[in-house]
């Protein structure tokens, strides 16, 4: 045997045992492919290490990834009277649409694009009957500013709808645009304001 290849070890057998203490002991070089195979061990490449796929995208989704979204800048009323004599028979509010960087845009910036309003419940659950709400105006940005000051109706009371509380959620449909959608406070809407005599 190659002397090269094999080496004699020291051994120390425990007591009692019948190990022939003057029996070589010896390692295999793994460069002599005549010799015992040992085990090998195969080393796992890293996660970090292994190729990533980025899926791949396109301007069209790149303008829908943006935050943008509508921003109502005055709340309707809290309570407001359907039928109060005197008063107007719509609530205002006013709206806008900010983009990712919380900047107000202008019409000029949104070609094509138009608010609408749809109502809900309290606890953000639609309306039904989509006839009880109606946009009188405002559906576009005023003249010459990058606001829209919306004028709603709502055609019936708290009352008829368990005395549940309404909100207003304004959407702005821009063509291959996705924008986030806004939702008022809530209004509680009643026919008419009644004075109590003392």
């Amino acid at each position: 045997m190659d002397t090269s290849s094999v080496a004699a070890l020291q051994y120390s057998p425990p007591r009692g045992s019948s190990v022939n203490v003057t029996k070589p002991l010896g390692y295999h070089n793994d460069e002599n492919p005549a010799l015992a195979k040992r085990k090998r061990v195969h080393h796992m490449a890293s996660i970090d290490a292994m190729p990533r796929i980025t899926p791949k995208t396109t301007a069209h989704n790149h303008v829908e990834g943006r935050s943008i979204a509508v921003r109502i800048l005055v709340q309707p009323p809290r309570v407001w009277y359907r039928d109060q004599k005197g008063r107007r028979t719509v609530f205002c509010i006013k709206v806008g649409v900010v983009d990712q960087d919380d900047k107000l845009l202008s019409a000029d910036h949104t070609p094509g694009g138009y608010f609408t309003a749809t109502l809900l419940y309290e606890n953000g659950n639609a309306v039904a009957d989509k006839r009880i709400v109606e946009l009188r105006k405002g559906a576009f940005f005023d003249s010459h500013a990058s606001t829209a000051s919306m004028e709603i109706r709502i055609a019936d009371i708290s009352k008829n709808h368990q005395n549940q509380k309404f909100r207003v959620r304004v959407d702005f449909l821009w063509p291959h645009v996705t924008v986030a959608a806004a939702v008022s406070d809530p209004i509680h809407v009643l026919s008419k304001h009644v004075v109590r005599s003392p």
